[in-house]
């Protein structure tokens, strides 16, 4: 029998920002979380606390890059092992 692949879905062509080596100052919520290795649950409750901002354009939500990996940097780092 053969190995069965997996559809990872059609893939979208990337952007001119992208291709530079660019991070776009907004993206929408679909992308903004693969991207910061959140999920879309996390995301809409760091959103509903003010700990991250968006910008709404027609029925789009378009998270705030920038201010998402800033709050991202302000986190503590993590700890591993056994802690005195």
């Amino acid at each position: 029998m053969p190995e069965m692949q997996k559809n990872s879905g059609p893939r979208r062509k990337p952007s001119p920002l992208e291709n530079a080596g660019l991070t776009p100052r907004y993206m929408p919520l679909s992308l903004s979380s693969p991207f910061l290795g959140l999920t879309r649950c996390k995301l809409y409750d760091l959103l509903g606390s003010g700990e991250i901002r968006a910008v709404k354009v027609g029925k789009r939500t378009l998270i705030d890059i920038e201010h998402a990996l800033a709050w991202l940097g302000s986190l503590p780092p993590a700890r591993f092992g056994k802690q005195s």
